[in-house]
């Protein structure tokens, strides 16, 4: 008998036995008791109790027997566990099933075998409690009914035992638990109190002694009515904790975060914090009995954070004072542009009608007003953006940012140095026009200042931008001055360390300018020996060029010529102007607009093939094309226009006409795009 047979819920049997993690303990005497009844009352020589483990049969009581386990190959109590049923065999020599087996054949010599089954409260058998004899015999009613009993008491004592063990192990793991969390709690540098609903304290660690400057008698003593816990909160009010709003919230059931409160400590000192609190609940119980709170300190990040905008706020008033006189004559400049060709335009009109050389004079000083009133817009667009801290980081254009702190700061580096800029065009930043254009201006005039000598034809400062590898945007602004020393490039960013005699700095623009760069995600680093100039440089979060349904072209080979149509999409979209060149080339790797509006003046007569290209490459995205339609349309676009169901604008279009054409694009994507994935 090699094999031995398994019970059919053989898996969950080995289950049942695992947890009550019995097997290879030692005898414990309640279990004995029973063998030993057995074998007194019944007049047997060996009683055991035995557990069918996977491979072995085991005896939890039998030392009788001599052994601890035999194999379960020949084991008679597997039967029992099998069969699930009583097993009584009066002569194992005269049982085929048996009579071979070395338990029979030889020691222990078993000739006579009684072995109820030890079954579980989930049905499960795990054993048998047995009988054996070395003669045969045989056994009464009376014995059988003695023997279900002593199976029964068996299982009990099993449940009983793993309750027990269960107990104590919960007790040593309430204990650890509570000495792990007396650790946790000490070890922790906030302020922990526990109270009951009532304000009076339960627990505190450690910390809270320290930083309330209280021991655990006093804190009780302050909330049992004996003494008063002075706080004072952000209004400036004095409270008790138990009146605190973060405990008031605890109290009615409701976690409380972040309430400030001040705290004056018995030396007379003041500390900060802030509060958080939690209720706390037995389980089962929807009211708390008590609340549990921390308290940060926040003592020194609230004099360092007042001491940082205060110096914020006194260096944006020296930026802009510093700046104000230059950009006062950067506006007079365009004005003059303005006020002169205005007032000849007019003067020209009051004379009557113009010839055409004098009308097209009349165009050409127009288009200088426009052009010296576009230059005033962006001067006043930088100085809103200094005036401005409350907007938050969106994709900004990177050219246009840097065009704008370039226009500002111009007045401090004109007079100075030569400025070249250089960058990829097109490129997005993650920010918001006033960290930008700060950052941007306080390099460049600390460029323009870091020249001993003022020398445009010698002094260069040079400005470039661009994309990262990492997907990062980065400006530089390098210069060709004395450069910056190792020892000075180790403090450069520290508060109130400058280079610059006391009339020309407050060694705040640059550390303000890195808190700006961390603010937007990025950061500022210096490049620079001695005698070989500096180079700073912004790195910034970029924004993915693939994002086409926020992004709209205009096919111009003039950037000019469609400036209203530009500022007009700038208001929902981010503009780009290609030639049809660049069109094709950036269609051809992968990338798409929301909308592109197309001019078929006579000038573009290509413009048709460019299309028919795109359509043959990406006939999803021709479908985004708006034609633009000259009152004198050639008999070309007259005829190509037949031929495509696309979008139509008359020239110059109206603004409505371009939003409702660019509506009536995005809403056929979307639903093409809905049709593709239904």
């Amino acid at each position: 008998m090699a094999e031995w047979r398994v019970a059919k819920n053989e898996v969950e049997r080995l289950q049942t036995l695992a947890s009550l993690e019995v097997l290879d303990t030692p005898y414990e005497p309640e279990f004995d008791r029973l063998t030993a009844l057995a074998r007194e009352w019944l007049d047997v020589p060996v009683a055991l109790v035995v557990l069918i483990d996977a491979t072995r049969q085991w005896f939890k009581s039998g030392e009788c027997f001599g052994v601890r386990e035999t194999s379960r190959a020949w084991s008679i109590c597997n039967e029992v566990v099998v069969e699930g049923e009583a097993m009584v065999i009066d002569n194992t020599l005269e049982d085929p099933r048996f009579m071979s087996s070395p338990l029979v054949q030889r020691d222990p010599g078993i000739r006579f075998y009684a072995g109820h089954p030890l079954r579980m409260a989930d049905g499960t058998v795990l054993g048998s409690f047995c009988l054996i004899d070395h003669a045969p015999r045989s056994l009464d009613a009376r014995g059988r009914k003695m023997l279900e009993t002593l199976a029964l008491q068996t299982v009990e004592l099993l449940a009983m035992r793993l309750s027990t063990v269960r107990l104590a192990q919960k007790s040593l793991t309430l204990m650890d638990r509570e000495a792990r969390l007396r650790a946790v709690l000490d070890g922790v540098s906030d302020a922990v109190l526990v109270q009951d609903l009532a304000g009076r304290v339960i627990e505190a660690n450690a910390a809270a002694e320290e930083r309330l400057g209280l021991s655990l008698d006093a804190l009780d003593a302050a909330h049992g009515g004996a003494r008063r816990w002075p706080l004072v909160d952000e209004q400036g009010l004095r409270v008790r904790h138990e009146s605190l709003a973060s405990f008031e919230a605890a109290r009615a059931g409701h976690a409380a975060q972040g309430v400030r409160v001040s705290v004056e400590r018995p030396d007379g000192s003041v500390a900060w914090f802030q509060v958080n609190a939690h209720p706390l609940r037995r389980q089962g119980e929807s009211q708390p009995y008590g609340v549990v709170s921390t308290f940060r300190d926040i003592t020194v990040e609230r004099a360092t954070r007042a001491a940082t905008e205060r110096m914020a706020r006194q260096e944006r008033l020296l930026t802009t004072g510093t700046l104000a006189a230059g950009i006062g004559h950067e506006i007079n400049n365009p004005l003059t542009f303005v006020y002169s060709n205005v007032e000849l335009a007019l003067e020209a009109l009051r004379e009557g009608e113009a010839p055409r050389p004098e009308a097209d004079a009349l165009t050409e000083m127009l288009t200088d007003a426009l052009d010296g009133a576009e230059r005033i817009r962006k001067i006043v667009r930088g100085l809103r953006a200094l005036a401005r801290d409350d907007s938050e980081p969106t994709p900004t254009s990177l050219e246009a940012a840097v065009g704008a702190a370039v226009q500002m700061a111009m007045h401090e580096l004109r007079p100075r140095a030569r400025v070249v800029v250089e960058g990829t065009a097109g490129l997005m930043v993650l920010a918001d026009e006033t960290r930008l254009a700060q950052i941007l201006v306080n390099l460049l005039v600390n460029a323009g200042q870091c020249f001993v000598t003022p020398s445009p034809a010698y002094n260069l400062v040079r400005v470039g931008y661009g994309r990262l590898a990492s997907g990062e945007v980065f400006v530089s602004v390098s210069d060709n001055g004395p450069g910056i020393g190792k020892q000075q490039i180790s403090r450069i960013f520290d508060p109130f360390y400058t280079t610059k005699g006391a009339r020309q700095g407050t060694g705040l623009g640059l550390p303000i300018s890195q808190n700006l760069a961390h603010q937007l995600g990025g950061e500022i680093t210096v490049e620079s020996a001695l005698g070989e100039g500096a180079r700073f440089i912004v790195r910034l979060p970029g924004v993915a060029r693939s994002s086409g349904s926020q992004r709209a072209l205009v096919l111009d080979a003039d950037p000019g010529s469609h400036s209203a149509l530009v500022r007009a999409l700038s208001e929902r979209f981010v503009v780009e102007v290609a030639t049809p060149a660049e069109l094709l080339r950036r269609v051809e790797l992968g990338e798409s607009w929301a909308v592109i509006f197309c001019d078929l003046a006579a000038s573009t007569a290509p413009r048709p093939a460019v299309y028919e290209l795109v359509r043959r490459l990406r006939p999803a995205l021709a479908r985004r094309f708006v034609f633009l339609k000259p009152p004198t349309a050639d008999a070309g676009a007259t005829a190509f226009l037949a031929t495509v169901t696309n979008e139509l604008l008359e020239t110059p279009p109206s603004v409505e006409a371009v939003w409702a054409a660019v509506a009536r694009v995005v809403a056929a994507s979307e639903d093409s795009s809905l049709r593709a994935h239904g």
